[in-house]
């Protein structure tokens, strides 16, 4: 194994020394060290993930990514950067020839070279909150926890130039719909069963009250009464479901589920007794306000109406899953 290493990194560099020759004197001895680092560390990763990457290195289309992955590098002189061209050309290791993934993996290689650090942060972020969901939580406190576990890693690291997405959409890595969205409104929308007022047994349709008393249903309490009412009354229980999120509702009961035949009635429900923005607000600034101005920076850079392309995608997850590696996660998730 060591002697395959050993020749790889001989030939990947011998072919980065011909091509890269426009510096001289101290400034290329600098960048063949970035080279040599980086193709040190992409050769002990793949043989710790699987020996047989290792063929993939003497591909004309993996020895052409790293050499721009090293060219990147030594010319940004960025730990970050270099740190995000590795992740991505792991990816790139295990992807089949001219595939789509191969494909975008060979271009985000080329794009991240011409974003800053804190451009790159951004795109995770609007990945973490825009295009990814959390299937292993049930309840608002678990909602909220996961979303600060993920993004706190990049709390004051967002891009703060007004026109970044505007240079963001010229390189490529997505473009502004135009639409007026924003980060907090998409994050209420996606954990819309956590991110609700509850629903009272009255305003249960008929066909669902067979799920009280389940596990599917869960009491939340209810609101204080007015005092100052004409006519007090004691108000209504109200509850929700326990599920944090109706997207793909249909995976997350399953057949022998008392709720399994009332999935679209779960989720027409869950869509009507959402919390406004405003009520959104006030939750996260009482429970987490740093958290709550994170999102307020990305809104100002109008980033909830940013649509990330599959480069930006793979862009934006090597970056996470190089600060986060157990939590990112797998690209193919989202190029498949």
């Amino acid at each position: 194994m060591d002697e395959v290493k050993g020749y790889l990194d001989r030939k990947t560099m011998e072919i980065f020394e011909r091509r890269f020759i426009e510096m001289q004197g101290e400034a290329q001895d600098k960048a063949l060290q970035t080279a040599h680092d980086l193709t040190a560390s992409l050769l002990q990763r793949l043989a710790n993930t699987d020996p047989a990457l290792l063929s993939a290195m003497q591909t004309p289309s993996m020895q052409y990514a790293i050499y721009n992955a090293q060219k990147s590098a030594a010319i940004a002189d960025d730990e970050q950067l270099t740190e995000t061209l590795l992740d991505i050309l792991i990816d790139k290791a295990s992807a089949a020839p001219r595939s789509f993934k191969d494909v975008v993996l060979a271009e985000a290689l080329d794009v991240a070279s011409k974003l800053t650090s804190d451009q790159i942060d951004t795109l995770s972020g609007i990945l973490m909150l825009t295009r990814t969901v959390s299937y292993g939580t049930r309840t608002l406190d678990e909602v909220i926890a996961k979303l600060v576990e993920r993004c706190s890693p990049f709390f004051e690291k967002i891009a703060t130039n007004s026109s970044v997405l505007q240079y963001l959409s010229y390189t490529g890595v997505g473009v502004n719909n135009g639409f007026g969205f924003t980060v907090i409104d998409k994050v209420a929308e996606t954990y819309d069963g956590a991110f609700t007022r509850g629903f009272t047994k009255s305003e249960l349709p008929e066909g669902l009250h067979e799920l009280l008393g389940t596990d599917v249903i869960v009491e939340i309490g209810a609101p204080e009464s007015d005092p100052n009412a004409d006519n007090p009354t004691e108000p209504e229980v109200r509850y929700r479901f326990a599920i944090a999120t109706t997207q793909y509702i249909e995976r997350q009961f399953i057949e022998t589920s008392p709720a399994f035949g009332h999935r679209e009635d779960i989720a027409k429900l869950v869509g009507s007794h959402r919390l406004n923005t405003d009520e959104v607000r006030q939750i996260l600034s009482s429970k987490c306000p740093d958290f709550l101005k994170y999102i307020d920076e990305l809104d100002q850079l109008g980033a909830g109406s940013f649509d990330l392309s599959s480069v930006g995608v793979a862009i934006a997850q090597a970056n996470w899953r190089r600060l986060q590696p157990s939590t990112a996660p797998d690209i193919d998730i989202y190029l498949n």
